[in-house]
């Protein structure tokens, strides 16, 4: 009866601490969560493959296509890196800090400038093949679909830019800056505007 009694507590026990999922004495070193009970480790420093020095703050997020990082500085260049070593292939001097992160593709970059300049380069060479002068800052990441580039300036306008040749196809005035970097989703792009509004556009 004895030995009953004491089955019954242990089962009983077992029975709490798995409904806790856990148990509740125990402390550091030694953690428990629901789904595993080990030993706490100190997180480690991790050390760079490789860095490239600019010559001011990187706002801009990095692209990598076919094994370049393409990146802008507030130094107002854009950079073309090889991502396995970091060694500079090529650099390209804009009037202004380049914010913008750029857009990669069919072998050629697109990125705008607080110069207010919108540009297309060759992606291997760095070579300048047109750009379009909005004279106000671009500071937004532009889109990019079936021919048509699309960005917003802080003069307030959305632009949708002929990809190829730089010419521009149409505009929205919408009275207020756009700092907003637009997204394409099927035919609609969406934006952000400083006066409040968020955007629907057919594209």
């Amino acid at each position: 009866m004895l030995l009953k009694n004491i089955l019954g507590i242990g089962f009983a026990s077992l029975l709490i601490v798995g409904c806790g999922g856990h148990e509740e004495h125990l402390s550091s070193p030694i953690h428990s969560t629901p789904a595993t009970i080990g030993l706490e480790m100190a997180p480690r420093q991790i050390q760079p493959g490789w860095k490239f020095k600019t010559d001011g703050p990187v706002y801009s997020s990095p692209v990598v296509a076919d094994g370049i990082v393409f990146c802008g500085s507030n130094d107002g260049r854009l950079y073309a890196l090889f991502a396995a070593t970091g060694e500079k292939r090529w650099e390209f001097k804009t009037g202004g800090a380049v914010c913008s992160s750029p857009v990669v593709a069919e072998g050629t970059v697109y990125f705008g400038s607080l110069d207010g300049n919108i540009y297309q380069l060759d992606a291997n060479s760095g070579e300048k093949y047109w750009w379009f002068r909005t004279n106000n800052e671009i500071a937004t990441s532009p889109a990019l679909r079936g021919g048509l580039l699309f960005f917003g300036a802080n003069n307030g306008i959305i632009y949708g830019l002929d990809s190829l040749t730089g010419r521009i196809k149409w505009f929205l005035e919408t009275g207020d800056g756009i700092w907003s970097s637009p997204l394409l989703t099927g035919n609609t792009l969406f934006f952000g505007c400083n006066n409040g509004y968020i955007y629907a556009l057919e594209a």
